[in-house]
């Protein structure tokens, strides 16, 4: 990667809060509903980004893929590439930065027995535009 880029490499539901693999009934295990689930953002960047802690807004929005209506709230954090608080740690030996995150979603803003998609953006600082923006799986709340 250039040392000046960054890109989202895969954002998905998961039923844990840590280490989960995709789910597309986040809010399910086994029949048993839960009152959350968990998001997923995984991005890279170069070098220069992270030494120099440059500033992004991630922004997570949600729509229904069946017609259902989301009460999700937009999510919108200032970020820092680079920031161990921001999910980000340094890789070698190809000096870059690697940020996985999971985010906690609660069940109750999605209304059961609709598909749904969540949708990242990464924006620059100061107001450059969409740096990158990803789709996840579509996922299901189950009733």
């Amino acid at each position: 990667m250039n040392t000046n880029e960054m890109c989202l490499t895969r954002v998905f539901t998961t039923n844990a809060p840590v280490g989960g693999t995709l789910d597309e009934t986040p809010n399910e295990v086994g029949g048993v509903t839960s009152a959350n689930f968990w998001f997923t953002v995984e991005a890279e960047a170069g070098e220069n980004l992270g030494t120099l802690l440059a500033a992004y807004d991630l922004v997570i929005t949600a729509t229904s893929t069946t017609g259902g209506t989301p009460m999700f709230p937009k999510v919108q954090r200032r970020e820092n590439v680079g920031s161990a608080g921001d999910g980000w740690t340094h890789v070698t030996p190809n000096l870059g930065w690697r940020k996985s995150q999971t985010i906690a979603v609660t069940t109750a803003e999605f209304p059961p027995g609709e598909g749904y998609k969540l949708h990242v953006r990464i924006v620059g600082l100061p107001g450059s535009g969409i740096l990158c923006k990803l789709d996840s799986n579509e996922f299901y709340i189950y009733p």
